[in-house]
């Protein structure tokens, strides 16, 4: 892909690039469509135009060595990881108080079912559910 930075924003149309005011200065954009029709560039290119004098970085991808993704180590900081994760879930449900009448079957009364509030709302969300999953039903 072919990436252009053209230093003065009246080198586009104004009405095939967008323009914003950011922290450096005013900048637009041109995406590929719009600059063909003025130009004989080709169909995948991508143009920028700013009045902007600061360079263009050119970020490189870094590649991945896959034979280090599967080691002890790697795996080993990947399962500290995930236990810190769950050690945290943990704590953070733990601020929540208990509260015993949700689960108590004889709490709750609802004419046609005999559960405690948990189990019904776990009901009655699954009955919902099979009704966006299955409408014509």
């Amino acid at each position: 892909m072919e990436f252009k930075v053209v230093s003065k924003t009246a080198a586009l149309p104004a009405a095939w690039h967008g323009t914003s005011q950011g922290a450096q200065g005013r900048s637009s954009v041109a995406f590929g469509s719009a600059w063909r029709k003025a130009s004989s560039r080709p169909a995948r290119a991508l143009f920028a135009a700013t009045n902007n004098s600061a360079p263009v970085a050119r970020v490189e991808k870094q590649r991945i060595d896959q034979s280090q993704i599967l080691t002890l180590d790697s795996i080993r900081t990947s399962l500290i990881r995930l236990e810190d994760s769950i050690i945290f879930g943990l704590l953070e449900r733990a601020q929540y108080c208990y509260n015993a009448d949700t689960y108590d079957s004889d709490s709750f009364h609802v004419d046609g079912f005999g559960g405690s509030l948990v189990e019904f709302m776990v009901r009655e969300t699954e009955k919902l559910h099979a009704k966006v999953e299955h409408p014509c039903n």
